[in-house]
């Protein structure tokens, strides 16, 4: 049996500057070629948790961090950013904040380049990523004119020319009308199809329901209960409460 892709026991997570734990003892594992969406109130630490994964913290963002942390046979806290570059890749959700090139090419070609890959290898890459989130129409436009939802496809572009095991999105379709966010769960679809392991932190539910291993809802309060399904989620704490904490519940699962 093949170990799990990402394993967290008993995580705890502070900010000593602030005075403040936002992870409580977050324990759970995801399987390769899972996709884990994660719910919860805003301040209860989803963010905390992916750029713990990611290896950001506390590498870059200064926080005390307790507990296992694996990701693909890595420690993101002993390794930081760094060791993880190509293991792992974090889309966030405000598509402005992450591109760096003028044009669409360029941003794909960046990654590669940043990591020293032979030029034959960083274009091969680059068009394969471009093709699969259907921006291979748009080499030569400059990143400033896309719409807010190619943008969007163009972070997770960028990501995955440097072919990732795993993805984590933070919200990827909070800034993006439906019809976009649609397309960016579409695209999570087929990367799971083809192997890859997603967590997800999404309050639009509905698009991730069907694709969804399991759920995680982290608490106020920093700890988490890990779930089978949205529908035993919703069973088990309830769609008001759910719904106060800004997660959408989708109507067949509201009591009328």
């Amino acid at each position: 049996m093949s170990s799990p892709a990402v394993r967290v026991r008993d995580l705890r997570v502070a900010y000593p500057l602030a005075g403040k734990r936002v992870l409580n003892g977050i324990s759970l594992e995801v399987g390769r070629g899972e996709l884990v969406l994660i719910v919860g109130p805003t301040g209860s630490g989803k963010t905390t948790l992916l750029l713990t994964l990611a290896g950001v913290i506390p590498s870059l963002i200064p926080a005390r961090v307790e507990g296992l942390v694996e990701v693909a046979g890595h420690s993101p806290v002993e390794e930081g950013v760094a060791g993880l570059a190509g293991t792992v890749g974090i889309v966030f959700q405000d598509p402005e904040s992450q591109y760096v090139m003028p044009t669409v090419l360029e941003e794909v070609y960046f990654p590669g380049e940043n990591l020293a890959l032979l030029p034959d290898e960083v274009a091969r890459r680059a068009v394969s990523a471009l093709k699969l989130v259907g921006l291979e129409g748009y080499s030569n436009h400059r990143v400033e004119t896309l719409s807010t939802g190619l943008k969007q496809r163009l972070a997770i572009a960028s990501v995955l020319t440097l072919d990732p095991e795993g993805l984590l999105l933070d919200e990827p379709t909070a800034h993006i009308d439906m019809r976009s966010a649609r397309e960016i769960h579409r695209l999570l679809g087929e990367l799971k199809r083809s192997g890859k392991t997603i967590i997800v932190v999404e309050h639009r539910v509905e698009l991730a329901e069907d694709l969804a291993d399991k759920v995680v809802h982290i608490r106020g309060d920093g700890s988490c209960e890990v779930y089978p399904s949205l529908r035993a989620l919703v069973e088990k704490v309830g769609a008001k409460r759910l719904a106060a904490e800004g997660v959408w519940i989708p109507p067949e699962y509201t009591p009328t």
